[in-house]
C-alpha cells in the first residue's frame, strides 16, 4: 500500500489550514489547479522534476503574452518560454503546494500545484522588483549618475521582457503615467543622446599612450559610468570612470597610432547582475535589444595638446585662501583663543554655510609644484586676516609653520615620485607608521597608480589634521578583468606625515551631507571623515580597524525577517520589540570571523553607496544615523541592500558603531531601519 502524506509550503500571510488530499484527488478537480508530478529515487529528485512539469504547465497558460517579446516560432518559442517561466521556479514557486507518495518500489511521487487563481502570487514579486528598479534609475538620472541609471533602466527591462504583463506594466513619472515597455527603452537611448565625452588630455611615453577625457550628462559631471574602448583587435575589459574622469590606456605601434577610437558605455552591467539572484537566468534567456547609441567615438587625430604649465600633476584649487592657524574645525565647544602670555584673543566669527556650499572647501590659493621644494615659514598676508571656513566652532591650532600648501604640494609629489618610480624609500619618511601601513595596503590594492592628469585639488584644516582631498587613483584586478578610479584623500598630521588615507566620497554625496545647515560644520566633516574610512577599512580589509570601531555591545543585524535577537541593552530594546522587524544577531566577535573569511577568499572587496541618508538622535549628543544603498562587490560574491548605521562621532578620533543593519529589500513601507527603531 502507499504511504500518501502532504507538504505544504505556505507564504508568512496565509494562516487557512488545508486538509491533506491525494494526488489522484488533485488531478481529478478538473479546472481548478494548475499542477506539475515528478518522480525520482528520492524526494528532492522527484520535486525538481514536478516543479519542471508545472514551470511548462504555467507556460502554456501564459504564452500569449509573451509573443511581444519571444520572437522565435514554434518548438523554438515553446523552448524560450519554458526558459522565461523557469526563472520564476527557484524561491518564487515554493509556496506552490507539494504531496509526496512513496511506493513499494521505493519510487517517490511529487505533485507540486496551486489553484489557477492564486497563479498571479508568482509573478507579483518581480513586478514590485522592475518597478523598483525603475524608481532608481529616474532618482540616479535625476543626480547625475549615469551608470547607475543605465544599470536599473536596463535591468528594469530585463526582468519586464520575462513578466507576463509586460505590455500593460505603468509606471508614473513627473505625474505621466508611463507604458514601460516602450519608455524605458527610450529613456535609455536619451541617455545616450545626452552623454558627451570629451578628451582633455594625451600622454605618450614611447609605446604607451594614455588618453584622459571627462564625462559629462547634459552638461554637468557625470558621478559614475562604466565603460570599454576598442584596441584595434578587441574590446578592453570594463573601466569604471569616477567623478566625470575616464581614462584609455593604449600599447604598441597600431594602438598608439589610431586616430578614432571606439567607446562603448556600459548598460548590461553582467558583471554586477549577480546582485540580484533572478537576474543572470532571465539575461541568459532573453532576447534584449542592442543600443547603438551606446557607442561613441573619439577623434584623438582632432585634439590640440594643452599648454606645457598643465603637465604638473598638481594644482590647487583657485577659489581659496592659504592655510592658516586659525582655521581648524574643532568638535568642542567654541572656546576664546589664548595668546603664549595667557591673553584671551576674541574667536572670529564664522559666516553661515549656504544650502549650495561646494562639495569641500579649498583653503589655498593656486600654486602648481611639480618638483620638491623647501620648507618655507607660513606668512600671514598683509593686512589680510584669515576667515574661518566653520560654521559654529574655530580654535587656534599649533600648527608648524613649515605645513603650508607649499609643503603639501611638495610632499604629495614625493610620494608620486615613489609611487611612479616603485621605489617607496623615497617617501618613507613622509608617513606615520600607521599612515604608510595604509598607503602600502592601497597600492596593493588592485596595482594603484595616480592618474596622469594635472589635478586640482583642495586642502581643509580638520582639528590637528590636514586633509588633501580628491586625488585620482586608477586601481586594476587582472585576475577579474576590472578596472577603475577612486579618489583620494591624504590626512598629514600635526607634524606634517601622513597619518591616513582613504577612498574619497564623490561630490554627489559630500553635498548631501554637507547641506544640512543646522549641524556644525564639525561635525559633517567627521561624519565624512568617517564613512569614508569605513569604505577604505572593507576595501583594505583592515581588521584591526573594524574591530576598533565597533563597539563591543555593538548590536549587529544580518538578514530581515527572521528569528528576533534578544536585546543588548536598554538602548535596544525599543526596535526589537518592534513587531515591523525580525532580525538574525551576531555578536561582534562573530561578525568579525565571518570577515575574515570573507576577505580571505577575495582578491578584492569594494563597496559603493547610494541614496544616502543622515539624522541626528538630538541636539546635545554626538550621534547619527546613516541610511545608505549599499552595492557589494567581491571577486566571488555580489550583492545589493540597505544599510543602516548608529554612529557616535562625539570623539573624532575614536567614533564608534552602535548598531549595523543589513537588509536585502526595503520593508513593504518603502522603509529601512533608522533612528526611529530605537529612539522616539
Amino acid at each position: 500500500m502507499n504511504k500518501t502524506y502532504i507538504i505544504l509550503f505556505l507564504a508568512l500571510t496565509i494562516t487557512s489550514v488545508i486538509q491533506a488530499q491525494t494526488i489522484a484527488e488533485i488531478k481529478a478537480t478538473s479546472g481548478k489547479y494548475i499542477w506539475g508530478q515528478g518522480k525520482g529515487s528520492n524526494i528532492r529528485k522527484a520535486d525538481k522534476h514536478a516543479l519542471s512539469d508545472l514551470t511548462g504547465q504555467i507556460s502554456t497558460v501564459v504564452e500569449s503574452k509573451y509573443s511581444y517579446v519571444v520572437h522565435e516560432e514554434g518548438d523554438d518559442f515553446k523552448e524560450t518560454l519554458d526558459g522565461i517561466v523557469n526563472t520564476y521556479s527557484g524561491a518564487t514557486l515554493t509556496f506552490a503546494m507539494r504531496i509526496v507518495e512513496e511506493g513499494d518500489d521505493g519510487i517517490v511521487t511529487v505533485l507540486r500545484y496551486m489553484e489557477k487563481g492564486e497563479m498571479g502570487k508568482i509573478f507579483e514579486k518581480r513586478g514590485r522588483r522592475i518597478k523598483g528598479y525603475v524608481a532608481n534609475a529616474v532618482g540616479a538620472e535625476e543626480e547625475g549618475r549615469v551608470g547607475d541609471a543605465l544599470r536599473y533602466y536596463y535591468w528594469a527591462q530585463t526582468l519586464l521582457s520575462s513578466h507576463p504583463d509586460n505590455q500593460d506594466m505603468f509606471f508614473t513619472v513627473d505625474g505621466v503615467e508611463q507604458m514601460l515597455y516602450s519608455w524605458i527603452p527610450d529613456r535609455i537611448n536619451r541617455i545616450f543622446t545626452l552623454l558627451n565625452i570629451e578628451i582633455v588630455d594625451i600622454n605618450q611615453q614611447g609605446r604607451k599612450k594614455e588618453i584622459l577625457f571627462n564625462v559629462k550628462f547634459k552638461g554637468k559631471k557625470a558621478y559614475n559610468l562604466d565603460y570599454t574602448y576598442w584596441t584595434g583587435s578587441d574590446w578592453t575589459s570594463s573601466i569604471g570612470a569616477s567623478n566625470g574622469r575616464g581614462l584609455i590606456e593604449l600599447f604598441g605601434e597600431a594602438e598608439c597610432s589610431m586616430e578614432t577610437i571606439r567607446i562603448k558605455t556600459e548598460y548590461e552591467y553582467l558583471n554586477k547582475s549577480r546582485m540580484d539572484p533572478e537576474l543572470p537566468g532571465v539575461i541568459e534567456v532573453s532576447d534584449l535589444p542592442y543600443y547603438k547609441k551606446a557607442v561613441k567615438y573619439l577623434a584623438v587625430n582632432k585634439f590640440k595638446a594643452q599648454p606645457e604649465a598643465n603637465t604638473q600633476r598638481f594644482v590647487l584649487a583657485k577659489s581659496a585662501a592659504p592655510v592658516t592657524n586659525s582655521m581648524a574645525v574643532s568638535s568642542g565647544e567654541s572656546q576664546p583663543n589664548t595668546t603664549n602670555s595667557g591673553a584671551v584673543a576674541e574667536t572670529p566669527k564664522a559666516e553661515p554655510v549656504a544650502e549650495t556650499a561646494p562639495a569641500n572647501e579649498p583653503l589655498a590659493q593656486p600654486v602648481a609644484i611639480n618638483e620638491p621644494v623647501a620648507q618655507p615659514e607660513l606668512k600671514q598676508p598683509d593686512n589680510e586676516t584669515p576667515t574661518p571656513s566653520v560654521v559654529e566652532k574655530t580654535k587656534v591650532d599649533t600648527m608648524p609653520k613649515q605645513l603650508c600648501n607649499e609643503y603639501i604640494m611638495s610632499s604629495l609629489n614625493q610620494i608620486m615620485d615613489a609611487l611612479e618610480s616603485e621605489n617607496f624609500l623615497l617617501a618613507d619618511t613622509l608617513f606615520t607608521d600607521e599612515g604608510r601601513e595604509i598607503f602600502q595596503k592601497l597600492v596593493n590594492y588592485g596595482n594603484a597608480k595616480r592618474l596622469p592628469i594635472t589635478t586640482e585639488i583642495s586642502i581643509k584644516k580638520i582639528n590637528e589634521n590636514t586633509l588633501v582631498r580628491s586625488v585620482p587613483f586608477v586601481f586594476n584586478f587582472s585576475n577579474n578583468n576590472r578596472k577603475f578610479i577612486e579618489n583620494l584623500s591624504f590626512s598629514f598630521d600635526e607634524k606634517g606625515k601622513v597619518n591616513n588615507l582613504s577612498f574619497s566620497l564623490n561630490d554627489l554625496s559630500l553635498k548631501g551631507i554637507l547641506r544640512h545647515t543646522k549641524w556644525s560644520d564639525a561635525s559633517k566633516w567627521h561624519i565624512i571623515d568617517f564613512v569614508e574610512n569605513y569604505k577604505t577599512a572593507y576595501a583594505l580589509e583592515r581588521i584591526d580597524y573594524i574591530d576598533a570601531i565597533f563597539d563591543n555591545n555593538a548590536l549587529i543585524i544580518v538578514g530581515k525577517r527572521l528569528e528576533q535577537a534578544e536585546p543588548i541593552n536598554d538602548i535596544y530594546k525599543a526596535a526589537l520589540s518592534n513587531s515591523q522587524f525580525q532580525f538574525v544577531h551576531v555578536s561582534k566577535k562573530e561578525y568579525i570571523d565571518r570577515l575574515k573569511n570573507v576577505f580571505g577568499a577575495n582578491e578584492f572587496v569594494n563597496i559603493q553607496f547610494e541614496e544616502c541618508t543622515i539624522k541626528k538622535r538630538d541636539r546635545s549628543s554626538e550621534v547619527y544615523g546613516i541610511q545608505l544603498a549599499q552595492n557589494y562587490f567581491s571577486t566571488n560574491y555580489a550583492d545589493r541592500g540597505y544599510l543602516f548605521l548608529m554612529i557616535d562621532v562625539g570623539n573624532p578620533a575614536k567614533p564608534k558603531i552602535y548598531v549595523r543593519s543589513w537588509q536585502p529589500e526595503k520593508n513593504d513601507d518603502g522603509s529601512i531601519m533608522g533612528l526611529g527603531a530605537f529612539f522616539n
